[in-house]
């Protein structure tokens, strides 16, 4: 069976945090050397990457606040469930392929995919994870 190579639900979970920590982290730094530099060049030419990266980098604060039990419940509930992060994972690998300015900007929308792949598999395949906090 599939699901049992990829471990228990608390594995899954756990590397899924992991991952989405790892990615975001990776995105933001990225993206705070590209953004300056993208204010400057593509102001007037090409404001969708630039509005692309600025919506990228919150994205990225609030699923890396989540991740680390920042107190976002009240705001932003959506994110606390397993369906929904994963959803708004795909919408930023999305942003990533929607700037795609150079090439780690590709593999920062394949590492999104991922994360979010895996949090509606989870999803879908564990109904107990729907519960878990």
């Amino acid at each position: 069976e599939i699901g049992a190579a990829f471990g228990s639900l608390r594995e899954i979970a756990s590397s899924l945090r992991w991952m989405t920590i790892g990615t975001t982290v990776t995105a933001i730094f990225w993206e705070g050397f590209a953004f300056p530099v993208r204010i400057l060049s593509s102001t007037l030419t090409d404001p969708a990457k630039l509005v692309l990266g600025a919506y990228l980098g919150v994205f990225c604060l609030l699923i890396l606040g989540v991740e680390l039990n920042a107190p976002l419940r009240e705001n932003f509930g959506f994110l606390y469930n397993p369906l929904t992060r994963g959803m708004v994972l795909l919408l930023m690998c999305t942003m990533c392929l929607g700037i795609l300015k150079s090439w780690w900007e590709s593999l920062l929308g394949v590492a999104f995919v991922i994360c979010g792949l895996g949090y509606v598999y989870t999803y879908i395949k564990y109904p107990e994870y729907r519960r878990w906090q």
